[in-house]
C-alpha cells in the first residue's frame, strides 16, 4: 500500500503527525475489531495494513546473541 493511500483509510491529512496517526489508527481498530459489535475483520485488516504503512513495526531482536555470550561467560 502507498502512503498516500494510507491517509484517507485513517481519516487524516497528509501533515498528519505520529501522534495523530496513532490516535487515528486505534479509534478506528477499535472501532472495526472483529470482538466488537459492529466489527468487520475486511475493514480492520484494511486500517491495519494503512497504520503499518504509515509507522512500520520495529523489528525483532534476536536472541542468540544474548545466549551465545552467556554461555561463553560459564566456560571461563
Amino acid at each position: 500500500m502507498l502512503k498516500r493511500h494510507a491517509y484517507p483509510i485513517l481519516g487524516l491529512p497528509e501533515t498528519a503527525s505520529e501522534d495523530d496517526i496513532r490516535r487515528a489508527w486505534r479509534k478506528k481498530a477499535s472501532l472495526h475489531h472483529p470482538d466488537s459489535p459492529y466489527g468487520d475483520m475486511a475493514a480492520f485488516l484494511n486500517v491495519k495494513t494503512a497504520f503499518e504503512t504509515l509507522i512500520p513495526p520495529p523489528p525483532q531482536k534476536s536472541h542468540r546473541r544474548v545466549r551465545v555470550q552467556a554461555s561463553y561467560r560459564r566456560a571461563k
